[in-house]
């Protein structure tokens, strides 16, 4: 076995080690959104087709959404118990990035050493690190994907076939996230790039990006056209009620991608930026500064959620390191230090030790906190026992546990698509919590057949309170209580007009 192919497998099998270390700290999960998936895992595997028409988010609603991530766990929950497919699966998805970003570097550097250190930083990345961790996240299989496609679409020169497998790629992508999108605009300026650098691109290469444009805007189309015929522009953030968008959706800033990315990447990647768009030429480059710049135009203009946003950006300014370390090594190579090549690679990577890999790995550590408590899901649990048909009112991030754990009627969740009053519901349940007039609170109640109020520590911080202030034995009675959450049963109903 080569000695690459060894250090590699051993990268691998160490950084999946760590990972599954973290994940399985807790049996729970960190974000609502995965118990979305595993309810629509589940539903597959029983049914062979996502459940699309639900009678429980948003006590009945139909979702939108891109299905092959679910249709992949739920081939392997086949076979495996859902809760080892739900906590393995993804960590092993996103850890195969180590061989791919160790090939997109031999491409662009030629030079074994860098590539094996840009493998064992990439799975490190803060941002990219803490937010596939210990959720069902769908980035953990697009983020490989698109450094996959990136690899074959850069090696078409070599194998024409290469063009086929990054088409397929591209497509694939496109089935999973509407995050593909990102690759038009990416063409787009790798085009520009090129013509104004008087270079040219192969008809392989013109054929792979027609293609992947036309299938991403057909298939987005088909999946979302309903969607975009009822909210128009406002698709572009998930519909998204105005007070949540600034947490989907914030605002930009050098000072935040520093500290997510690492400042290392970061200044690297704009130095190599600044090098090959204003003094030198290579395509390879052109094609990833195209993706730095797709990425951040769609941050800047709050297109993209900020977190998915930076695990892309911060992935891909790893390869603009790469190329930046390799030209500083050639320089050395140079002079009189190339004695010390060894030792400045050391220095490089406990550098990158310091400002990225200990602070991914210190977030890591603190997977149990970041999850649902155990608490919290005895108590969504606990829902099986109320009526069938009853609805739940509790803050909007945990509609999913409801519907999933407690299997039972929300009044909101975080799937807004297709949902016309938003921001009403939500501003609604905010209400509910925070007034102090009862004929206000069981108006609202009454208006969604609100059979269950969920008061938890949680909802304490979000809404600033300390107790629900309407409440009343008449009209509130505690069906469910633990040290951290408390289920009231509504017992008054207002008439609304």
């Amino acid at each position: 076995m080569k000695r690459s192919t060894f250090l590699l497998w051993l990268i691998f099998a160490l950084t999946l080690a760590i990972r599954l270390k973290f994940a399985f700290s807790t049996g729970n999960f960190s974000s609502d959104e995965s118990y979305f998936i595993l309810r629509q895992v589940e539903h597959i595997t029983h049914n062979g087709i996502p459940l699309y028409a639900d009678s429980l988010s948003h006590a009945g609603r139909t979702f939108l959404f891109n299905p092959l991530f679910m249709y992949v766990l739920a081939f392997f929950n086949i076979f495996l118990p859902l809760n080892i497919v739900a906590k393995v699966l993804p960590n092993i998805f996103i850890t195969s990035i180590v061989f791919i970003i160790y090939g997109l570097v031999i491409q662009a550097t030629n030079n074994e050493n860098i590539a094996l250190l840009g493998a064992v930083i990439s799975p490190f990345i803060p941002i990219f690190f803490v937010s596939t961790l210990n959720d069902i996240s769908v980035f953990s299989l697009i983020i490989p994907l698109i450094f996959l496609s990136l690899y074959y679409f850069v090696n078409i020169k070599h194998n024409k076939r290469n063009g086929i497998k990054a088409a397929l790629t591209i497509g694939a992508i496109a089935l999973l996230h509407p995050t593909s999108l990102i690759f038009i605009l990416a063409f787009i300026l790798y085009y520009i790039f090129i013509k104004v650098e008087g270079l040219k691109t192969t008809s392989a290469e013109n054929e792979v990006m027609i293609f992947s444009t036309l299938f991403i805007l057909f298939s987005q189309f088909l999946i979302f056209r309903q969607a975009l015929l009822q909210h128009g522009l406002s698709l572009l953030t998930l519909n998204a009620p105005p007070q949540l968008i600034q947490n989907y959706f914030q605002e930009f800033t050098l000072l935040q991608a520093t500290f997510q990315i690492g400042i290392i990447p970061l200044l690297y990647g704009i130095y190599v930026i600044y090098r090959y768009l204003f003094r030198e030429r290579h395509t390879t480059i052109y094609l990833i500064i195209a993706f730095v710049f797709a990425t951040g135009i769609l941050l800047w203009f709050k297109l993209i959620p900020i977190a998915s946003g930076l695990m892309i950006l911060g992935s891909i300014l790893l390869l603009l390191f790469a190329q930046r370390f390799k030209l500083l090594m050639d320089y050395i190579q140079r002079t009189k230090f190339a004695k010390w090549e060894s030792y400045i690679i050391v220095a490089i990577f406990f550098s990158f030790l310091i400002t990225s890999i200990l602070p991914a790995i210190a977030l890591g550590a603190r997977t149990e906190t970041l999850a649902y408590s155990n608490d919290e899901i005895d108590a969504f649990t606990w829902l099986q026992n109320t009526p069938e048909g009853s609805t739940i009112l509790s803050q909007v991030d945990d509609g999913h546990l409801i519907t999933y754990l407690g299997k039972r009627k929300n009044v909101m969740d975080t799937n807004f698509l297709l949902i016309s009053n938003a921001q009403q519901r939500l501003e609604d349940i905010e209400r509910v919590y925070t007034t102090f007039s009862q004929t206000e609170a069981f108006t609202i109640t009454s208006k969604y057949n609100v059979n269950y109020i969920v008061f938890s520590e949680s909802i304490k911080n979000q809404f600033n309170i300390h107790d629900l202030q309407i409440f009343d034995r008449k009209c509130l009675k505690t069906a469910y209580k633990n040290d951290e959450v408390r289920i009231f049963e509504v017992l008054c109903k207002l008439e609304t007009l």
